[in-house]
């Protein structure tokens, strides 16, 4: 059961950066496809590194406890769920970059 859960959570980790990179250089086309294909990246390892940083204060925080290290993640993952919804809201239009994604066949 280990090694099931352990090749799902590969799967759901890894699994969104190479559509996430081909979304970025398609819309991106004409210039700028390295500086997003790189903030992918950069976004991800600073990702890894906040969250060594509450993970370890939690584990501080709570005398080296590891029941509670999920509980420093929550308001992190309520602010992302928030940006996300706010950007939804406010920034998706029905721009170009989305008429060439529809376009997009894939064989």
């Amino acid at each position: 059961m280990t090694a099931v859960l352990t090749f799902w959570i590969a799967i759901g980790l890894f699994f969104t950066s190479a559509p996430q990179q081909l979304l970025m250089t398609e819309a991106g086309q004409g210039g700028g496809e390295l500086i997003a294909g790189a903030a992918v990246q950069v976004a991800f390892n600073f990702g890894n590194a906040i969250g060594s940083i509450v993970g370890g204060a939690m584990l501080t925080t709570f005398s080296m406890n590891y029941r509670y290290t999920g509980l420093g993640g929550m308001p992190l993952a309520l602010l992302a769920v928030g940006l996300l919804a706010f950007y939804s809201w406010r920034c998706e239009t029905d721009t170009d970059a989305i008429h060439r994604l529809r376009e997009t066949k894939v064989d």
